[in-house]
């Protein structure tokens, strides 16, 4: 059976005079996570001693589901027909925690994986009772709930703890390379299909509060060595006719802030971390530079470099280096975002020059968006074929993902296109996914006017776990 999370972030209402007479219930199969309040001054979740995660009105409902599918409602109850009053609904995920359930730890287990949680935002470690960045303001968080550690061989989970003072040792069966998911109410899940539990490595999930639709961040991590990278983003003007900025650890903001590096980093493992709040039209190209490096000698060999791009739209989509885009010397080409869409693909050098363009998009995680979407089944995959190499999402919600990503000879014949389903909402009304009021379902425009609840197909490398 699979084991899931359901993070469904509920936004801060439009204005501080908003109707507290307004409510929303989340129910996800059939069992209810809870009624919200338009309370701007209170916040989900909250601690034992009553301190919540963010106390100006953000609501963060979550649960753990068993099983193939998901079914969710929300249910928006208002008597006010002021849209500028009612609470708003932003963007939800859900994160695979492995096919069955931990078994208890066994007598044999001599091995550990080490994990700390931090902040993308400011390197503060996520400890309960926490103040850290809400990615907009400084101490806007108090962290409510401690942060859950999975560690997955496979699809399979083997251990699983929390993680109280933000960095945890928990046994494992192996001294090999896992997969390792890091969930917090309030943060997008963090996921590495590189943790080692070798003598000496520690690992890091470096995380991004969640953000409002239309933005996006990107999270730079790595090893220990080399002690110093840097990102660097090619942002377009609004005006095609003037020139690009280049963000950096010298020009620190774009376009009047909109583009803002919040995190430079120079002890090693990270993070460097940018946050665009809006995007003009053309393409943001991304590069990483070992700083003081060689171009006859690179470290990335050594460094573990990846990056992750997040977007409420989207969830994590994630780069390796060595995998993804391409290294020249101490340059790492990594992605281009296109400003319109707001989606990445991974870079690779042109034929008449350029140092990017258009690749086939990203490998690790990633994911298509299901607006408004009703319920769908948890897919099982083959173990090596990274369909969001490909575009899953090609407009319309359907996938058209070829075999480019495959890894592998056993990869053959695996049909990829079983990633690429899309969800519609069944026919009862009001159907799982689908806003309702007083006067009955919301038409697609009034979803559009009120943001929907845009839960997501996400992929964790090769495997899609859920659909909704």
């Amino acid at each position: 059976m699979w084991v899931g999370v359901v993070m469904c972030l509920l936004g801060r209402q439009a204005a501080s005079e908003g109707d507290t007479g307004d409510t929303v219930a989340v129910t996800v199969n059939g069992e209810s996570i809870g009624t919200f309040h338009n309370d701007h001054d209170s916040g989900f979740p909250c601690s034992s001693s009553g301190d919540c995660l963010n106390e100006a009105g953000l609501y963060v409902a979550w649960t753990e589901i068993e099983g193939a599918s998901i079914e969710y409602t929300v249910t928006w109850s208002s008597a006010n027909t002021d849209p500028d009053k009612h609470m708003v609904l932003g963007e939800g995920e859900a994160v695979f925690l492995g096919a069955a359930a931990p078994p208890p730890r066994g007598d044999s287990w001599s091995h550990e994986v080490t994990m700390t949680a931090k902040s993308a935002m400011d390197a503060n470690k996520l400890a309960l009772g926490t103040r850290t960045s809400d990615g907009f303001q400084s101490r806007a968080f108090r962290i409510a709930q401690a942060a859950r550690l999975v560690v997955l061989d496979g699809l399979t989970a083997v251990a699983e703890t929390v993680m109280e003072s933000g960095e945890v040792e928990i046994a494992v069966p192996l001294a090999e390379t896992y997969t390792c998911v890091v969930t917090l109410p309030g943060y997008f899940h963090f996921y590495d299909d590189d943790c080692s539990s070798a003598s000496g490595n520690h690992n890091y999930a470096l995380m991004s509060p969640i953000m409002p639709p239309g933005m996006a961040r990107i999270v730079l991590q790595w090893g220990a060595q080399p002690r110093d990278l840097d990102v660097y983003l090619l942002a377009p003007h609004r005006d095609p006719a003037d020139p690009p900025c280049m963000l950096n650890y010298r020009q620190t903001r774009c376009h009047s802030g909109t583009v803002h590096l919040d995190k430079d980093d120079t002890s090693g493992h990270g993070p460097e971390t940018i946050t665009i709040r809006h995007f003009n039209h053309g393409q943001y190209v991304l590069h990483i530079d070992e700083y003081g490096g060689s171009d006859s000698n690179p470290s990335w060999d050594m460094s573990h470099a990846m990056v992750t791009y997040y977007a409420p739209h989207l969830g994590a989509v994630q780069y390796h280096v060595g995998r993804d885009g391409y290294t020249v010397g101490k340059k790492w080409y990594v992605m281009m975002v296109d400003g319109e869409t707001r989606n990445p693909v991974e870079c690779r050098p042109g034929e008449n020059g350029e140092v990017c363009v258009a690749g086939e998009g990203g490998s690790g995680s990633g994911s298509g968006t299901g607006s408004g979407a009703g319920s769908g089944a948890a897919v099982e995959g083959g173990g090596c074929c990274d369909c969001v190499r490909s575009s899953c999402n090609n407009g319309n919600g359907h996938g058209n993902c070829d075999q480019s990503g495959s890894r592998g000879a056993s990869c053959a014949a695996f049909d990829c296109n079983a990633f690429c389903l899309h969800a519609s909402a069944p026919a009862p009304s009001p159907p799982p996914g689908v806003l309702t009021n007083s006067a009955g379902v919301c038409s697609p425009h009034q979803l559009r006017d009120f943001p929907a609840f845009a839960c997501v197909e996400r992929f964790l490398g090769s495997r899609v776990f859920c659909l909704i």
